[in-house]
């Protein structure tokens, strides 16, 4: 099944502020992006978090080289931006054969190519935010997964963002944006939620919601 072409992830992009990309990568991006899932929605999510990550799929590596930051040298790379050395060693045991030192002496690898920077960026995703994002019925659990040391906070500019690109992938993919768990995490304590032809029960907090049926 495919779910993206790339006439619909350049339109993406444009809509998303940034200028269409060259055939090979956004041909690249299609075809793992189609490979990794036929989930519209799972890959509006995905495109959303690539693009921020690499300002439109412009950088496969970290603008400054990571300066004056404690994971240099492994700095972020590939359009999803790996950081840390660990990250380095899970990612090299899963790309050469159980052997996490080579990630670790040849960083630069991971950076090499449009092809290498989405191969990354889907074993990232598959690994680690599709497991703790659960049914992508959150945009926000898969920022949190990405960079939630400092966008924890759905409320913060960069997370926000982040939501805006989703958004307007959903919209491009036809896949619906009304992304409910987000915004009842945005909204706070006091969030309620909306029932059509039932009884609405108030938030007490925000790790419980329903509906009384």
């Amino acid at each position: 099944m495919t779910v993206i072409t790339v006439a619909k992830l350049n339109k993406i992009l444009t809509e998303c502020g940034f200028s269409e990309v060259e055939n090979d990568v956004s041909s690249e991006v299609v075809k793992q992006i189609n490979k990794m899932t036929n989930n519209r929605k799972e890959a509006a999510m995905f495109v959303a978090q690539l693009i921020h990550e690499s300002e439109g799929f412009q950088h496969l590596e970290e603008c400054n080289k990571g300066a004056g930051q404690p994971y240099v040298p492994y700095y972020g790379r590939g359009y999803i931006q790996l950081t840390w050395d660990y990250n380095y060693k899970a990612a090299s045991k899963f790309f050469f054969k159980g052997d996490e030192r080579v990630l670790l002496k040849k960083p630069n690898l991971l950076s090499a190519s449009p092809e290498m920077g989405m191969r990354v960026s889907v074993w990232f995703w598959k690994t680690y935010v599709r497991k703790k994002a659960g049914s992508f019925n959150n945009f926000h659990a898969t920022t949190k997964v990405i960079n939630g040391g400092l966008e924890s906070d759905p409320e913060h500019p960069k997370a926000k963002k982040r939501y805006e690109y989703y958004q307007k992938a959903a919209k491009v993919l036809e896949t619906p944006d009304n992304d409910h768990n987000y915004l009842l995490y945005a909204a706070g304590l006091t969030a309620a939620v909306v029932c059509v032809g039932a009884v609405a029960i108030a938030c007490p907090s925000v790790l419980w919601c329903g509906c009384l049926l």
